[in-house]
């Protein structure tokens, strides 16, 4: 009798050992997209048994019991793939197949939450027999932190890092967008080198919890079968999940007799991930939580995050489509801010019983007239964002829109906003580079000191990214911006900098000392490889532009 043992059993022990994750590989089977709406083999099988039926019984007389009564392969775990390729003869054939049944299937509950585990790291490679695009899709439709790394072709495999940080779907049968996916009985003999090697390379580091699998396939049963039998496979066992009071495969009985190998009961796919993510009391992804808020932050990075450039005319079409989402949500704005509208002008959704105002992309708006040149809206918007949704983003662009729309009255305003949120900075200090550019720009040095001190007590306090050379340089710009000379100390580091900085330090370093031949030349080797009109405003090129002599880059920069 081969013990069962609960799903609670299993959830306590991800739930007790949480500081170490991920330690587990997941293996999910077909039976993970049932509730998807992909029909499962067993339904394929009672299907395709009686098309085969109809098309080689040797007569209208001939039962379907007396017809299957000579298939050695009839009720056996091969006989899926055999009738697949009775019925299907080509590759293609079968691709297409697939293709046909499960293109209406869309990601389950069980999705949405196994996301929410990837996403918290409790777990990061999936192996999966599974020609579906299920688990990829659900990490782009459920997240927008979760990118996978999805190989599904052997070819493929090879590459992949077992320490990637990014989570890796591994389809050790294929993917139904291409012919290289097995069904038949040759096809699943072996697994092909790379996947095996991968297989293998992976169960010497984890454990492995399997899902919604059958056992059916020899290729991947013989290598569980192999790894088992050497203490160095499976640190942390293997987790094989089973409905309740589902019959086990001979293949999957032959592996219980291994101390490593534990039969688990689940409810269900849905089910199981629910109750794990309930128990380690993650709550879900802001996607799921507040789905409309999370569309405003994704409106609200749209132009910067397809690259628009700022300075250089856009297609017709393009710039036509741009301003065509523009209007269409100012004008949602507008109605929202209207009392008078009624809710149905206004949008207002209705949730348990509760009106609820779906939230605004400010921040997409502030981008958008910007690049209309409405430096004043822009401004506006961008601090509606930062009272809803504070980030070093939002509050960086305040700076730079203060200046541009000439609201130097504001700057205390941002000043208090930028010392409250300074927790924000604590892990990207440097991103305060671009707000002391500004009071620079104004001519408020006292202030562009201060946070540049800021950003070193930062720095010192939580660590994280920051240039130490770059800050270094801004200081000293400050310094040539007041005509305030330069010691003995600080020239001797400027030339250091000069000759052993990176691109941007040796050209800061030769503007400063007043090198602007050998400046110039880099700002050429940078325009060489990179677009560089995002320098156009910085500070320190104002010493430099008297001094240009390539008549181009000074009309570029002017």
């Amino acid at each position: 009798m081969i013990t069962r043992k609960p799903q609670s059993h299993l959830i306590n022990i991800l739930k007790s050992t949480v500081d170490h994750h991920p330690n587990f590989v997941l293996f999910l089977g077909a039976g993970t997209s049932k509730t998807s709406g992909v029909k499962m083999a067993g339904d394929l099988i009672k299907d395709w048994r009686n098309s085969y039926y109809l098309m080689y019984r040797s007569s209208d007389l001939e039962s379907f019991e007396d017809f299957y009564k000579s298939k050695y392969w009839y009720n056996s775990a091969e006989e899926y793939s055999i009738l697949f390729e009775h019925l299907y003869d080509e590759p293609s054939q079968r691709r297409e197949f697939i293709e046909t049944i499960i293109k209406d299937a869309k990601p389950s509950w069980g999705y949405i939450y196994l996301v929410n585990l990837l996403r918290k790291k409790t777990f990061n490679t999936v192996f999966t027999t599974n020609f579906d695009d299920l688990m990829n899709e659900a990490c782009y439709q459920f997240s927008s932190e979760v990118r996978p790394l999805v190989c599904a072709h052997d070819s493929s495999i090879s590459s992949i890092r077992i320490t990637s940080n990014r989570p890796k779907i591994i389809k050790v049968h294929g993917d139904f967008l291409f012919d290289n996916i097995k069904n038949t009985i040759r096809e699943l003999e072996t697994l092909e080198q790379n996947t095996q090697d991968k297989f293998k390379q992976f169960s010497s580091e984890y454990g492995f919890i399997v899902l919604g699998y059958s056992g059916n396939d020899r290729s991947i049963m013989d290598t569980f079968n192999t790894l088992l039998r050497f203490d160095h496979y499976f640190p942390h066992g293997i987790y094989w999940c089973v409905r309740k009071g589902s019959q086990l495969s001979p293949k999957v009985e032959s592996l219980a007799r291994f101390p490593k190998f534990k039969i688990i009961e689940i409810d269900g796919f849905d089910e199981f991930f629910a109750e794990l993510n309930y128990n380690l009391g993650f709550p879900l992804q802001p996607e799921m939580t507040n789905p409309y808020k999370a569309l405003a932050n994704k409106l609200n990075s749209l132009i910067e995050n397809i690259n628009l450039p700022e300075d250089i005319h856009l297609h017709p079409v393009i710039e036509a489509d741009i301003n065509n989402l523009g209007r269409h949500i100012s004008n949602y704005t507008k109605k929202e801010q209207d009392s008078k509208s009624t809710e149905q002008e206004v949008g207002i959704v209705e949730v348990a019983g509760n009106t609820e105002k779906l939230p605004i992309p400010y921040g997409l708006l502030s981008n958008l007239s910007a690049r209309d040149g409405d430096f004043a809206n822009a401004f506006k918007y961008r601090l509606k964002e930062i009272s809803e949704t504070p980030s070093t983003k939002a509050i960086s662009e305040a700076f730079k829109l203060m200046t541009l729309s000439k609201r130097i009255d504001c700057k205390d305003q941002l000043l208090e906003i930028l010392y409250k949120h300074q927790d924000l900075f604590s892990k990207e200090p440097n991103q305060l580079a671009d707000i002391v550019l500004e009071f620079i720009k104004i001519k408020d040095f006292d202030n562009a000191n201060k946070i540049l001190d800021f950003s070193n007590d930062l720095y010192e306090k939580f660590g994280g990214t920051f240039s130490i050379p770059h800050h270094f340089l801004n200081k000293m710009q400050l310094l040539k911006h007041q005509n305030i000379e330069f010691n003995e100390r600080q020239i001797n580091q400027l030339r250091n900098l000069s000759k052993k900085g990176d691109i941007y330090a040796r050209m800061g370093a030769n503007v400063l000392l007043d090198e602007y031949s050998t400046a110039e030349n880099i700002i050429l080797e940078i325009k060489s490889y990179e677009d560089i009109s995002g320098m156009i405003n910085w500070p320190i090129l104002d010493f430099l532009k008297p001094h240009l002599t390539d008549e181009s880059l000074k009309q570029m920069i002017k």
